[in-house]
Order: C-alpha cells, then structure tokens, then sequence
C-alpha cells in the first residue's frame, strides 16, 4: 500500500487523481488537480520532500512506474497540456517540470538527470525526450521565450515555440541549454556550457 500522511496537501476538483501502489511519498508535498484534469502516479513512484504537482485547465500529468521525482521539485501541466515521465526516470532534486498553453512533455523510460534540472514548454511547443538518456546538473530546455514578439509590420507572432527532440542514448554536459527547433539524434554528447537551437546527427559529439 501508498501510505498518505497529513502533511501531504491533496486537493481535486472535478478532475481524476491516481496513486498507485507502493509508492513512497515524503513530507510536505502539494498535489493540485482541477477542472477536468488527470493525474496519474504509478506503482512503485518516489516523490521527494517539499514537491509540487499541479494540473489544472484540462491538462494531464503522468509519472510512470518506479520513477523518482526528488525534492524541491515542481511539475505543472495548465491549459490544455500534458507532462509523461516514462518508468524509472530520475529526476533529482530542485527539478522542474512546466507546460502550460496546449504544450507537451514527454521523457522517455530510464532517463536521469542531474540536480536542478528545468524543462519549459509553452504556446503550443513540445519536447520529447528518448529512453536511457543522462543528463548532467543545471540543464535547461526551454522551447519559448516566454513571451511573444511582434513583426511591427505584418503584426505577425515571430518567436511561437517549435519542438525540441532528444532521441535515445544522448549525454548532456552540465549547465546546457537546449531552445527552440533543437534535435539531437541517438547516442550523441553535447559537452558542457554548450547551447543547442538546430538539428544534429546521431553519434556525433557537439561542443
């Protein structure tokens, strides 16, 4: 069984909320789902002290089997968006997780990362993460500048979030940033304090 102490904080509101079984959840953790959102965390999950898990606006978040979610961290999925964390990844502590406006988040099974690690999707971006890949402390992937810029001409938007891809097996050095329209293709490195915007082959090393 998932014991469930009072100092987790659980609200849910018209929405659907799962825990599964065997699950060890520590002290001090806010879990949020409301307006016809879903929230799942499977048998087997490790959710670390003082994290936050917030979903709301028809938005899903999803932890897989025996994945870990360490403490200080923060998952939030809003407007119409969804968070995957696939079976045993390992996010360690001071992570966070963000997708918000009709944005995706998908990290694929076994994938590791180090401390302070931050993903940030928004305005319709999505990022997908492959399987078993290991990423070193403080990297950043944001697909957004978090605000739009105008063409003063034409009024067109010129910086809506495009996909950041990450097949399986790639290595990040610590304190990356991966942004906007970023691939990088199976078993390739990325070498510390790099910055990745464009697409890569696989087995290469980009520095």
């Amino acid at each position: 069984e998932t014991e469930i102490n009072d100092k987790i904080n659980i609200t849910c509101t018209n929405s659907s909320l799962i825990i599964g079984k065997d699950c060890d959840i520590k002290s001090n953790i806010l879990i949020e789902c409301n307006s016809n959102s879903y929230i799942k965390i499977d048998d087997k999950c490790r959710i670390g002290s003082n994290v936050k898990i917030l979903c709301g606006d028809n938005s899903k978040v999803q932890l897989d089997t025996a994945s870990r979610m360490l403490d200080d961290s923060l998952i939030g999925s809003f407007n119409k968006s969804s968070i995957h964390i696939g079976k045993k990844a390992i996010f360690h502590i001071r992570t966070t997780f963000f997708s918000e406006k009709q944005s995706e988040i998908n990290v694929g099974e076994e994938t590791i990362a180090g401390v302070h690690f931050i993903c940030v999707t928004k305005f319709g971006g999505k990022i997908d993460i492959g399987r078993d890949c290991l990423f070193s402390e403080d990297v950043v992937f944001m697909n957004n500048d978090g605000h739009p810029i105008f063409n003063v001409e034409s009024g067109e938007r010129i910086n809506g979030g495009k996909s950041i891809i990450i097949d399986e097996h790639v290595w990040i050095g610590i304190k990356c940033t991966i942004l906007s329209k970023a691939r990088v293709r199976e078993g390739s490195i990325i070498g510390a304090n790099s910055l990745i915007n464009k697409e890569f082959p696989n087995n290469c090393i980009i520095a």
